[in-house]
């Protein structure tokens, strides 16, 4: 009886890890969305904005194997409330589903943001003058190969990130972009 007893404990633990990453993961979308609302697209706004994201891609993937490791948990062991368990394991998946819906809308945006960016610059070294320093034109172009890892980044985790616990069809097709 203490083994039951126990993996209900770990359950609840992991349950109550999994639902505060869910609100910090939804936090971090609302607060790049507001942010990405009233910055002007500056680089140093967009990688800001990207540091955030990056973490906060970090914490969908370890909620993600939680939310997993959760789902093994129920059917292996049985729970005094096994219904209970499992109606709390599948609200939190709706919670996570949602919250990684918001960040992937959150993350499209930076996105074309960031292309944006990258037109900018491209643009601004095709009319600068002769005289500009070769050194400004070096970090012009390293920015440009930052922000094109930044989004080919953002697709490949795009495409791999909740698929398995996602209903088809939930995402679009990075590739629309």
């Amino acid at each position: 009886m203490a083994d039951a007893f126990e993996r209900e404990a770990i359950f609840k633990r992991e349950a109550d890890l999994v639902a505060r990453n869910i609100r910090k993961i939804s936090q971090n979308a609302k607060h790049i969305e507001k942010v990405s609302q009233y910055s002007k697209g500056s680089v140093d706004d967009l990688r800001k904005e990207h540091e955030v994201l990056h973490e906060t891609k970090k914490l969908a993937e370890e909620t993600k194997k939680k939310l997993e490791d959760m789902k093994t948990s129920l059917s292996q062991g049985t729970f005094q409330n096994q219904r209970q368990a499992k109606h709390q394991h599948e609200k939190l998946t709706d919670e996570f589903t949602s919250a990684c819906t918001t960040l992937q809308s959150v993350q499209r945006d930076l996105v074309s943001k960031e292309k944006e960016q990258v037109r900018r610059v491209r643009a601004q070294s095709g009319t600068r003058p002769p005289e500009c320093s070769r050194n400004t034109r070096g970090k012009r172009k390293k920015h440009e190969i930052e922000a094109s890892k930044r989004v080919k980044d953002v697709r490949r985790w795009d495409s791999n990130i909740v698929p398995s616990l996602l209903p088809s069809g939930t995402f679009m097709n990075p590739s629309n972009n």
